[in-house]
């Protein structure tokens, strides 16, 4: 009997590209399910119901989560044609640190970049270049990441390229003459049908984030209340930041919502009042310094612009 494939995920999320190149590496058919995050389908739920995230690539009816883990899976099941993890421990090793760097370097620089402020955009763009930069070191003049073959690695990060566009319009910057050789690795990867038939238009992602930005600026545009908690004797601020990772609504590096009380240390709140907070109509505004929610005790799947 022939496989049953069915993978969860969203057009725009890279981290359901990813999925989606390794898929077409192998040759493999499957079943693509477009999902609603501010409305999850009972599928959803039921196979990732610890993170309820996506992607989640169901193989006969057996649940696999987490994009960089399913494409090991998929090399591992459909080991016949088109290797995209080396055989050799170092450098497995390697590919999966380098992996693991495009998943948390870098998205985290370019989340600063989605959401950074006229005061802090120079400071972001730095960021986000000097990670682009490390990458390009560490690609030098081979073809791939892994060498003449393409691997794990430039599965992760190729479908950032859709991206890119609007990366260099929140930052001002151009990627091109910041890092020519990573886009003479982009074309390479562009040339491959698995990639070039998976990758969402840049210009459609682009305009998918500035309505998200939108949205968010129109539920922030007014003057930040004042709220009193009594912790301590003076009233706090609600500021706005960036919530971690791939997981609002599929615009995995757009932007995101966040709380800080002040001086308060937030992931001591519980998040059911800090929800409470955000959906009162609270406004908001950026923080003097940034500042990231402890992933452990918020589910920001909850917020649902």
């Amino acid at each position: 009997m022939a496989d049953q494939l069915i993978l969860l995920g969203t057009w725009i999320s890279p981290y359901s590209t990813r999925v989606k190149i390794a898929l077409a590496e192998k040759g493999v058919d499957y079943e693509f399910r477009e999902e609603d995050l501010s409305n999850k389908s009972p599928l959803l739920l039921k196979t990732n119901p610890v993170n309820k995230q996506i992607p989640v690539l169901i193989h006969n009816g057996k649940p696999v989560c987490e994009s960089l883990i399913i494409v090991q899976y998929i090399d591992q099941v459909w080991n016949h044609k088109s290797p995209l993890l080396p055989s050799d421990p170092h450098q497995l090793a390697q590919a999966r640190f380098w992996a693991d760097y495009v998943d948390k370097q870098l998205s985290s620089a370019a989340r600063q970049v989605m959401s950074s402020t006229s005061e802090t955009q120079e400071t972001a763009k730095n960021d986000f270049i000097g990670c682009l930069k490390v990458l390009e070191g560490e690609l030098g003049d081979k073809p791939y990441f892994g060498g003449e073959t393409f691997g794990i690695v430039d599965v992760a990060l190729i479908p950032k390229y859709s991206f890119f566009f609007a990366y260099e319009q929140f930052c001002n910057c151009s990627i091109v003459a910041e890092c020519p050789a990573l886009l003479t690795w982009v074309h390479r990867c562009m040339e491959k049908e698995s990639v070039s038939k998976n990758l969402p238009d840049q210009h459609k992602v682009y305009d998918k984030i500035s309505e998200r930005k939108k949205k968010l600026q129109s539920k922030t545009g007014k003057q930040p209340n004042k709220i009193g908690v009594k912790h301590g004797k003076s009233p706090r601020k609600i500021y706005k930041c960036c919530l971690p990772h791939d997981r609002l609504g599929g615009v995995d590096d757009a932007c995101g919502v966040g709380l800080d009380l002040h001086s308060d240390r937030l992931w001591m709140w519980p998040p059911p009042f800090v929800l409470l907070l955000l959906r009162s109509g609270a406004a908001f505004e950026s923080p003097p310094s940034s500042f990231a929610l402890n992933p452990r005790f918020w589910n920001n799947n909850d917020l649902d612009y």
